[in-house]
This record gives C-alpha cells, sequence and structure tokens, in this order.
C-alpha cells in the first residue's frame, strides 16, 4: 500500500498524488478528515477517507479523539486564522499581520507606506476576507 498514488479532496479542491505515508501525515495534522474523498487507481470510485483502515489511526480499529474545536484550528506554521484577522483589522497600517503570517517583505511595503493610510484600508480588507474563509480553507492556502 506504500508505493500506490493516492488522490484526495479537501475545501473543494483535488490534489494528488501522494504516497500513503503522505496521506496519513495529513490525517494527523488535521488537513485531511474522514469524510474528505480519496481515490487510487484500482478503486471504482472516490471513498471517504475515514473508511481506509489504517488511514487515521495504526490499526483502523482505534477510537478517533474527538475534533478540534475550530477556534483552535492553525496552519501547518501554527498561525491562527483569528489572530491574523484581529492583527490585519487592528494593526494592518503597520503590516503586522504580514510579520504575522510570515511574509516579511509585504510587512516592510506596509510599515514604508502606513503614513498614506492605504496599508490601513487593505488591511482592514484583508482582515475580512480573512474571517469570511473557513478554517480548513484558511490552513489550505496560508502554509
Amino acid at each position: 500500500m506504500t508505493e500506490e498514488q493516492w488522490w484526495y479532496i479537501v475545501v473543494g479542491r483535488r490534489a494528488g498524488p501522494v504516497t500513503w505515508a503522505d496521506l496519513q501525515q495529513r490525517a494527523r495534522e488535521g488537513l485531511l478528515r474522514p469524510r474528505d474523498p480519496i481515490w487510487r487507481a484500482g478503486l471504482s470510485n472516490w471513498v471517504p477517507a475515514g473508511s481506509a483502515a489504517g488511514l487515521f489511526s495504526p490499526d483502523g480499529t482505534q477510537a478517533m479523539p474527538p475534533p478540534v474545536a475550530p477556534s483552535s484550528i492553525t496552519t501547518p506554521t501554527g498561525k491562527s486564522r483569528i489572530s491574523a484577522a484581529l492583527f490585519a483589522i487592528l494593526l494592518g497600517s503597520f503590516g503586522a499581520h504580514r510579520f504575522y503570517m510570515g511574509d516579511t517583505g509585504l510587512g516592510v511595503v506596509y510599515l514604508l507606506f502606513f503614513w498614506t493610510g492605504i496599508p490601513g484600508i487593505i488591511g482592514i480588507i484583508e482582515g475580512i476576507v480573512y474571517l469570511t474563509k473557513s478554517d480548513e480553507e484558511f490552513a489550505m492556502q496560508y502554509r
């Protein structure tokens, strides 16, 4: 099973091919959920990831831990959607949200032009965009 190529769908986007180990890693990180469809050569249709034995537990028989509360979902680098939105809305003029997300180059541009007020307006818009995304979409887009 380890050499087979797998595809999966998360947030409406098809991804792959990945190895079985990569699929397990994504499941452990919470980027792949039991209801997300997966497929490999030999399967006639997409199947829920939760139906693949061993994907969410080593032997497929262990109980799953309770789901993570939505407010605590972060990107693989540990960045929270809510924190990024608050930084963007409150401190967007200075590029705080860009520094927080690891985009130092744009953060410096925001900082250089904060006196124009334009970065503040853009920061508010970006903060609203962050808030309108689901935690899964945010985690996928801002790795």
